[in-house]
């Protein structure tokens, strides 16, 4: 420390050893919510070099200690300016997340319009006079990153954020033995804030992402999703309302699991025709060499019209709308027996080649 009368400074290694976090936090009056992981927040340390004068401080050497995450960087702040460089080697954020999911309330008191009917207002999904105060420039690199229940690793995030624009920009280098990146977009700088979401999901393995997430793997094959949307404004239902853009899938060589479609086809048809059912130890699934579709969406609604899925023995086609501002669907789906071999559908389905 010097120079304390005039402009106080530090310039030097600055060290806090081993902590309950949550216990001082409690310690001094602050209220710790309850998490997921009742450990959370039980070790903290800290050590770092730094060089501070005025509004202005340098953070060179970075180490923190968090559970069982370590963080180290470094940092630098001038005024309102944040920026930042970071690695952290593994975080699940599943941990310090509630204990129980509340349902927010995202509607305020209702209103009565000019016609005398009851309304509601929804409260403001975006803060906007605090975030068009911010000035970052930021980078975050995690080796491990448990979120969702999903997996990630390799992760890249870079986010800028000046006058009211932000931009994050992050990269997956490992995602379920595929790669993904996806860009976003907020600006608040004018009345009505303006979003946009570009992603790019490549190789991703179905099964284990759907184990993880769901604790059922009903889906398997490799697939890969695109999707570019924008909107505007500054509550769900403007979201809902403003939403554009496209999005496109395809999965390939997977199952369904939980259901045979060949076997169910093929007792079906025993059955009309008087026979017995035939016996079968096939799993229960069904097996297709394709699963595909792509979507435009249009101030909210989304029009599918190539749903298409191929299998052995199948053909399966859809087209139709989803509404969600209304939340309401009006979607088809046509199936269609082909010609068929011997695999997952056998010879006795040839008697139904063609049928609807």
């Amino acid at each position: 420390l010097n120079n304390l009368a005039a402009q106080p400074a530090i310039d030097g290694n600055l060290k806090l050893a081993r902590l309950n976090l949550r216990n001082w936090l409690q310690s001094q009056g602050i209220a710790v919510p309850e998490m997921a992981n009742k450990e959370a927040l039980s070790n903290f340390e800290a050590a770092v070099t730094m060089k501070s004068s005025g509004d202005k401080t340098d953070i060179t050497a970075l180490n923190i200690g968090l559970d069982q995450t370590i963080i180290q960087g470094n940092a630098k702040l001038a005024g309102n300016h944040i920026g930042f460089d970071l690695q952290v080697d593994q975080i699940n954020i599943d941990d310090y997340l509630p204990a129980v999911e509340e349902k927010s309330a995202a509607a305020k008191p209702a209103k009565t319009d000019a016609s005398g009917k009851t309304t509601t207002e929804e409260a403001p999904l975006f803060p906007v006079d605090m975030l068009r105060t911010l000035d970052i420039d930021g980078k975050v690199g995690i080796d491990k990153l448990i979120a969702s229940k999903l997996t990630s690793e390799q992760v890249k995030a870079n986010i800028v954020a000046r006058n009211g624009d932000i931009r994050l920009n992050t990269q997956i280098g490992r995602f379920y033995q595929g790669a993904f990146d996806a860009r976003t977009s907020l600006n608040v700088a004018e009345k009505t804030p303006k979003l946009s979401v570009n992603t790019n999901l490549q190789n991703l393995q179905a099964g284990p992402l759907l184990k993880d997430l769901t604790g059922q793997d009903k889906l398997t094959g490799t697939g890969r999703f695109k999707m570019a949307i924008n909107s505007s404004g500054n509550s769900v239902t403007a979201i809902k309302q403003a939403l554009n853009g496209t999005a496109d899938f395809r999965f390939d060589n997977g199952a369904v699991k939980g259901v045979n479609l060949a076997k169910l086809l093929r007792e079906t048809k025993a059955r009309f025709e008087g026979k017995s059912v035939p016996k079968s130890d096939e799993p229960e699934q069904t097996d297709f060499s394709e699963l595909s579709g792509s979507a435009k969406i249009t101030n909210g609604i989304i029009n599918n019209q190539d749903l298409l899925a191929k299998s052995p023995f199948l053909r399966i086609g859809g087209a139709g709308t989803v509404n969600l501002l209304k939340e309401t669907v009006d979607y088809t789906v046509e199936a269609r027996v082909v010609s068929t071999d011997k695999w997952q559908g056998g010879e006795e389905l040839k008697d139904l080649e063609g049928l609807n």
